[in-house]
């Protein structure tokens, strides 16, 4: 249970490290103020809880942020919602280190779940359904619809 709770802390204090772009007493006090920071955590809690506490923390973050979050999902470090309503994140979806996800943003479900890697930045109101794969320093621009793989440093419109 410990080892759980310092996993947490960590990915948590990366999150912050991502918003404000370092860490300090005054960032981590701002920081507990910050609804996107808020929105990480239980995005977090959700992703990495099962029975009942899952379905606890997944009606707290739809009701307090119109977040829907599945079960078993993976996210690396320095998850950045810069405005946290809207996104749906579908169970068996991977999301990479570094990774932006803006508002309306779907990761979902067509024969699979989509692989988001590092440094990826979506957009907002972007569909990414299927079993499909984000290459490192992909851009996603606003209203996408992809359900094919979209190669590493590119832009998918």
């Amino acid at each position: 249970m410990r080892v759980i709770v310092l996993l947490m802390l960590r990915l948590l204090i990366s999150d912050i490290k991502q918003v404000y772009g370092g860490l300090g007493f005054f960032i981590f006090v701002k920081s507990l103020l910050n609804p996107s920071i808020h929105a990480c955590l239980l995005v977090r809690l959700a992703a990495n809880s099962k029975g009942i506490i899952h379905v606890i923390i997944r009606n707290i973050l739809v009701a307090k942020h119109s977040i829907d979050v599945g079960q078993s999902i993976s996210i690396g470090r320095g998850l950045k919602l810069p405005h946290p309503f809207c996104i749906v994140i579908g169970t068996g979806v991977v999301i990479g280190d570094r990774v932006t996800l803006y508002q309306g943003v779907t990761l979902g479900f067509k024969k699979g779940y989509p692989k988001i890697e590092n440094d990826v930045l979506i957009y907002p109101n972007c569909t990414i359904v299927g079993a499909v794969k984000i290459g490192s320093a992909a851009v996603i621009g606003a209203n996408s619809f992809v359900d094919k793989d979209v190669e590493k440093n590119s832009v998918s419109k």
